[in-house]
């Protein structure tokens, strides 16, 4: 339904009951106004017959096109010419309220989304794909077609809630997280939007200061433990690949097979939060837990060969669990209490804080343990010193590993994969 021109006067003129006889007699140049239903009507152009509708807004006439002929029958194309003209008696403007619902189709939040993340998240993010992820599983179920200026506060709180219940507190706020994002950039867009989302909608309290949490030896030969068998079967490597790399999480759960070149993996800038390439020396145990995985797409870690992996939340909790339970029999081996046992809240981030406090533990200098962690190094020495320091690096991360594989080896329970430099 569009504003149209009206017939040319030089157009022939019927007036008589618009039918399918009727429209495809209709020679090119003419134009039928039909009797039982007065403003509504069909004209013939070379190649097209078009059905038309007249309407008197604030004293001027406009004609709508309703659709071409085949499509759209006379029937049909009458019932649509009944409806505009009664909400013209009803004091509606139907090409206002076009409008609007052409705007409103604009502003969908599905649609919001996707150009959300086009347009912003695969430039500025490099986990641009977990941000896709988050929308299509939990928010665009949820909200779908439904206008962003019509999603309530109260719309933000009930989703975040049932976030909570299925998926945990964490989940929740990582999807707060991208919708806030998502309701900002598109405030800055549209002079009326005004985003629903409020300071003190997080489900988790902000942590005071940056993380402390480092993994103890016991912890360390549990997390060993607790991996040879996961579900994920990948999850298990991903996370020894974190603690030997000393690489961020997605920085691993991302890698591709194009990366991994000889014994090194090369992490391209677009995937590096430094936003410079990353050369990482694989040592023999690191090499053999990547050559174990299966080859089923691009991506190292996938679970459908398309999508690298992200099942993050599920796979923790069963780690946890696993790991609480080899630390309570450890306990319980050594006479202790095993009901005393806890496992202190961590994060997949904190095993690249513990493999840097075991690089310096293990003698590895500060300067090529940063090298290693990819951090950019300040002052006159990250200008001037242009060393690759790749022998270095090397080396730090296989001191990485033999600690690792002392500390594994120094208690009775002795994990069935031994870990090799």
């Amino acid at each position: 339904m569009e504003a149209t021109e009206s017939p040319r006067r030089t157009h022939m003129l019927t007036r008589k009951t618009v039918t399918k006889i009727s429209v495809d007699q209709l020679q090119p140049g003419a134009t039928i106004w039909d009797t039982t239903l007065p403003g509504f009507g069909v004209r013939a152009r070379t190649g097209a017959k078009t059905y038309f509708v007249k309407i008197r807004i604030g004293g001027r006439q406009k004609w709508i096109t309703l659709g071409k002929h085949g499509p759209l029958t006379p029937e049909i194309a009458r019932r649509e010419a009944f409806r505009i003209l009664g909400d013209v008696v009803a004091g509606n403007d139907p090409l206002a309220a076009k409008k609007l619902k052409q705007i409103e189709s604009l502003t969908a939040f599905d649609r919001l989304a996707e150009d959300y993340v086009k347009r912003v998240a695969m430039k500025q993010n490099r986990s641009w794909k977990e941000t896709e992820r988050i929308f299509k599983r939990y928010a665009i179920p949820a909200w779908k077609n439904r206008p962003v200026s019509e999603i309530t506060r109260a719309d933000v709180a009930r989703l975040l809630d049932r976030i909570e219940d299925k998926n945990g507190l964490v989940m929740a706020d990582r999807v707060l997280a991208q919708i806030r994002r998502l309701f900002n950039w598109h405030a800055t867009r549209d002079d009326k939007f005004i985003s629903p989302i409020v300071q003190g909608m997080a489900r988790v309290r902000p942590r005071e200061g940056p993380r402390t949490r480092i993994l103890s030896d016991d912890e360390l030969r549990a997390l060993w433990k607790a991996t040879e068998d996961t579900q994920p079967t990948l999850f298990g490597p991903l996370v020894r690949l974190l603690l030997l790399t000393a690489q961020r999480r997605d920085e691993v759960a991302c890698a591709s097979w194009s990366e991994i070149v000889g014994n090194e993996w090369i992490i391209p800038a677009e995937r590096y939060k430094s936003k410079r390439a990353n050369t990482v020396p694989l040592t023999a145990t690191a090499t053999a837990l990547f050559g174990a995985l299966l080859k089923s797409g691009p991506y190292c870690f996938t679970t459908d060969g398309e999508n690298p992996f992200s099942g993050f939340s599920k796979a923790k909790n069963a780690l946890d669990r696993k790991m609480l339970a080899t630390l309570k029999e450890e306990t319980a081996t050594r006479g202790g209490s095993p009901d005393d046992v806890k496992l202190e809240p961590w994060v997949l981030h904190d095993l690249r804080r513990t493999a840097r406090s075991l690089m310096s533990r293990a003698g590895v200098s500060s300067d090529v343990a940063e090298r290693v962690l990819g951090h950019a190094i300040n002052g006159i020495a990250g200008v001037y010193d242009r060393h690759d320091y790749k022998n270095e690096k090397a080396e730090a991360l296989r001191k990485l590993s033999w600690l690792v594989e002392s500390i594994i080896r120094s208690h009775e329970t002795k994990p069935q994969l031994r870990v090799v430099a």
